[in-house]
Order: structure tokens, then sequence, then C-alpha cells
């Protein structure tokens, strides 16, 4: 296990030549979290603008970066200073939830493009706060240019009953769970948590040929986060798909890393 202060280090988020990084970030557990975080570690290291957006409707984290509408994103540059960090909404003032509006594919591809612009970091998963989820055959909603995806989950989703009130899209969950042998599973043990996460999101950035990494979140619930951490370990090992795995906490307003 190795420790690092920076977050797209520790997942392999490199240049990509000429190709600006699209990140989609999915799952449940943290995602808010580590998006802001991710995008202050790219944005202290690299010289650009870096442009945080969903493809479905999103809440902001800290530190809290200006809101921009996409037609001031496409400018900039031209009429307006390059910023460091920005938020790109169809709608600059949230909703009555307090959440953006998304963007669609083709718009974050366009962002994508700009010459300002370092790396396009996208909420592409809905969890509804639960610390676990699969996706429904529509879900992620990725963008087409996504590079890479970065799979969250909460490590306190160790051992919760597999229901509508503490994970989200149970029934998924379940189908999974029944592929593998274990339909009689009623809580979630660290394998399962592996295997469901790895034939999903795993399987789908397989077949859209984008990086995959995974984010235990919440590891200051230490001894569940190094169970799922090993059964990642040991489902990337049998499954032939490497993959980065990293173990994140919050203290005060800071991430706490370490690589797996």
């Amino acid at each position: 296990m190795k420790l690092n202060n920076s977050l797209h280090n520790f997942l392999d988020i490199d240049s990509l030549g000429d190709q600006t990084p699209v990140i989609s970030i999915v799952g449940a557990g943290g995602k808010t979290t580590i998006l802001f975080s991710l995008a202050a570690s790219m944005a202290a290291d690299l010289s650009a603008t870096i442009i945080i957006c969903g493809t479905t409707r999103f809440t902001l984290g800290t530190p809290t970066p200006a809101v921009w509408s996409f037609t001031d994103a496409m400018n900039i540059g031209i009429t307006v200073p390059p910023p460091g960090t920005i938020v790109v909404s169809n709608s600059v003032d949230p909703g009555d939830k307090g959440r953006f509006s998304p963007l669609d594919s083709r718009q974050i591809s366009q962002l994508a493009q700009l010459r300002q612009v370092a790396a396009v970091l996208v909420n592409a998963d809905g969890s509804r706060m639960r610390p676990f989820k699969a996706p429904k055959l529509e879900e992620p909603i990725l963008p087409d240019s996504t590079t890479h995806m970065i799979c969250l989950v909460g490590a306190d989703a160790l051992g919760l009953p597999i229901t509508a009130e503490t994970v989200h899209r149970p029934d998924e969950i379940r189908l999974v769970l029944d592929l593998i042998g274990l339909s009689g599973l009623t809580e979630l043990d660290s394998t399962s948590i592996s295997e469901v996460l790895v034939r999903t999101y795993g399987v789908i950035a397989e077949r859209i040929s984008c990086e995959f990494s995974v984010v235990v979140h919440k590891a200051d619930y230490q001894d569940a986060a190094e169970a799922i951490a090993n059964a990642l370990t040991e489902t990337s090992f049998f499954s032939r798909r490497e993959f980065p795995i990293v173990l994140s906490k919050k203290i005060d307003t800071h991430l706490v890393l370490s690589r797996w």
C-alpha cells in the first residue's frame, strides 16, 4: 500500500497527449466528495481549466467553484479569462433541491475540445445518498467521450441488508448475485460488493474501452474498507482485469488517501 497526496496520480490519470481526459464518476458512497477533490488535485498540478459537470442532476461539493452556463464556458479564453476550476450547468441557479442541471454528451465533447481545458469531470450516476448501488440497464449515463471511469463504493456498505432502505437498485444487485450463485445472500459482504462492481461497471468500462478504477470511500471504517479492497484485488486477479484501487477518507476538508 502506498501513500500520496495527489488523487489523480493515485488513479493513474495521466495526460493523454492531444486528447483531454473526460472522467466519469459512477457508483455510490462519496461521488461528490471525490469529484470536487479530484478537480482540486488536478487544478493544483495543471496550468489549465478543470470543468466539473454532470449527465445527471448534481449538487456542489467543496471547495465550491463558480457556476457557469454552457454558453459562457464555450467562451473560455475568448471573452473571459480561463479560470482554474468551474462548474458548468445548463442552469446557473440550482433547482428546488439544490441540484444543477445536466449536460448532454455533445456538450461535454465540445467542452473537452477547448484548448484551455485540461480535464472534464462528470457526475454520471445517481445513488440517492446510498453507499452502494448496481446500475440499471440505462445507467450510468456516460458521455461518448469518456476516457476514464471512477467507480465509488462506501466502506459503510459492508454488512448492509440488500433493501431499498439501505442500498440503491437492490433488484439489480440481486440479479448479479443470482448470476454468481449468491441468490440467498441478504447482506452485503466484501465478495458480493466486489463482484457487483466489477461485473457491472467494470464490464461497461471494458466495453467502451475506457480506463477503470475503484475508490473505496469512508475508509475510516478501516476493517471494512480493507476487506472490500482485498476482495477487489482478488476479483481483479481472477477476472484478469487489473485496475487501481484507492482507499479514501475525509478528515476535516482534506482527503487522506492510500493506493491498495
